[in-house]
């Protein structure tokens, strides 16, 4: 977990999964990054496919993941239903691909994430 203290802190966002594939490749002392945005809506397939297990080892070597994936309605590109992106949030905090999620508020799904 990052010193949240010490601030500011550095987010790099990956919109596509070969940007958590090249970020977790890198030695944890070598990354300028403290977390690692999963923007899985951007992403092709929507999904942490092809990349979860690199999410893991980001998270295994004390990178966090924050996972989005923001809905068409909120200003994302996610096109599949509340259903399939809570069954993808609760995947990926089950399986240590992700430490934080970040959803809208006002979802309907923000108190599923929340007892994820």
């Amino acid at each position: 977990m990052p010193d949240l203290g010490r601030g500011p802190l550095l987010v790099a966002v990956a919109d596509r999964p070969a940007a958590i594939i090249n970020s977790a490749e890198l030695e944890p002392a070598k990354r300028v990054f403290d977390l690692v945005e999963a923007r899985a809506d951007l992403f092709a397939q929507q999904s942490l496919d092809g990349c979860a297990h690199d999410c893991a080892r980001l998270e295994a070597s004390g990178t966090p993941v924050i996972l989005t994936i923001r809905s068409a309605a909120q200003g994302g590109r996610f096109n599949g239903s509340d259903a399939a992106r809570l069954a993808a949030f609760s995947t990926a905090l089950a399986a240590g691909q992700a430490s934080w999620v970040d959803v809208e508020n006002d979802a309907t799904i923000v108190d599923g994430v929340a007892a994820a």
